[in-house]
């Protein structure tokens, strides 16, 4: 336990500080790997997709930005109120500040995984089970092509991206940063990326451009399996 509170080694959590790299070095350790985590380690391979071989996804498919919603209009909230929906009667109009409203929300998934990219990547220093650490290297690749895919999705429908909104900000830093690893684990891999299941979830059943529905299918037979992760880990 450090001395302010914080735990950065417990022997339930099968953890180590991330500087304590010697830990890694016993010899007991190599010959203590669990096998909790090879069925996940090995469907790795059977899930495999790459955001940057168009035969698993082309991200020149065009979709028209400008007279179509990429989502239902009843998913934008501020166009259900009065105020907004009057001032927007032109359709244009309605189409480019909802795809501008899906642009944040898209924004936002991006960070996310670039949070979770590197909060799997700082798992690998501080998992003492060898299993553990073997998928997290794993998922470390797996959230390294989620953010590549929503760069280039994003690019290609709006160019650049929106800034991280202040909450999901100061939550991914909070995480990631954080000595403790329970935190790290039921934060990230159950709580946020339960979450991001459900939206990624609702998005493939309406979203309106084909690109972003294939996109979300792909992510999805990622991120069913880190929440799994996590639940092994709590087990």
């Amino acid at each position: 336990m450090a001395a302010d509170g914080n735990i950065t080694k417990d022997i339930i959590y099968e953890a180590v500080a991330p500087d304590d790299f010697e830990s890694m070095l016993d010899l007991d350790r190599y010959n203590a790997r669990s096998t909790a985590f090879d069925k996940i380690i090995s469907a790795t391979h059977d899930h495999f997709w790459d955001p940057l071989d168009k035969k698993y996804i082309d991200f020149d498919e065009p979709f028209d930005m400008e007279n179509e919603m990429l989502l239902p209009e009843d998913m934008i909230i501020s166009l259900s109120t009065d105020y907004v929906s009057n001032h927007l009667s032109d359709w244009k109009t309605r189409v480019r500040f909802a795809n501008q409203s899906a642009l944040r929300s898209f924004s936002s998934i991006l960070h996310g995984e670039q949070g979770a990219l590197n909060l799997t990547a700082s798992l690998c220093h501080v998992l003492l089970d060898q299993g553990a650490q073997d998928y997290a290297a794993n998922q470390t690749r797996e959230e390294a092509r989620h953010v590549t895919a929503f760069a280039k999705y994003i690019k290609a429908r709006w160019g650049r991206p929106a800034e991280c909104g202040p909450t999901l900000k100061t939550l991914l830093i909070d995480i990631i940063g954080s000595p403790e690893v329970y935190k790290k684990i039921i934060g990230m891999q159950m709580l946020v990326e339960g979450l991001a299941m459900g939206a990624f979830a609702t998005f493939f059943n309406n979203i309106n451009d084909p690109l972003g529905k294939k996109l979300m299918q792909l992510v999805m037979t990622d991120e069913a399996f880190h929440h799994k992760f996590g639940k092994i880990w709590a087990d």
